[in-house]
């Protein structure tokens, strides 16, 4: 599934995942109602004001289904990467790749530190992309979207 961030002020950061983030139909029956979180999830400016809607929609509906979790686990993640001018971000079972914008923000030899007993899973591509292969014992899918 594609998303994009939603603010005019930087360019899009397009996030992609083998899962689907969205609102359960069997979760709020009603349509107007559905789209008025969607609407509120993608205008939403802070990751505060995403954790307020996720709080509302389970004191309302109960406990959230994950594709309806990941349908705001995503605009956080786009907030958090709108300040490092992340390009794209694209996650599946096997891992993780970020291209990074123009003029990235990250402290790159700071990022390969941390990531340091798992050198054999991380991989720079060129200037402009970074690769993290999830460890096999490490490939459940199904929870990754929560972790990223």
């Amino acid at each position: 599934m594609k998303t994009r961030c939603c603010s005019s002020s930087t360019k899009d950061i397009e996030i992609t995942i083998g899962a689907p983030a969205l609102i359960q139909e069997d979760f709020i029956f009603d349509v107007a109602i559905r789209l008025s979180y969607y609407k509120r999830i993608a205008s939403a400016k802070s990751i505060d004001a995403l954790d307020q809607i996720q709080i509302e929609m389970i004191d309302r509906f109960g406990l959230l289904p994950d594709t309806t979790k990941r349908s705001s686990k995503l605009p956080s993640l786009k907030l958090k990467a709108k300040p490092l001018n992340l390009k794209k971000i694209e996650a599946n079972a096997q891992g993780v790749r970020i291209l990074f914008g123009e003029q990235p923000r990250i402290n790159t030899p700071k990022l390969i530190s941390r990531f340091r007993s798992n050198l054999n899973f991380i991989q720079l591509q060129g200037q402009e992309a970074l690769r993290y292969k999830l460890p096999l014992r490490a490939q459940n899918f199904a929870s990754m979207p929560s972790a990223a």
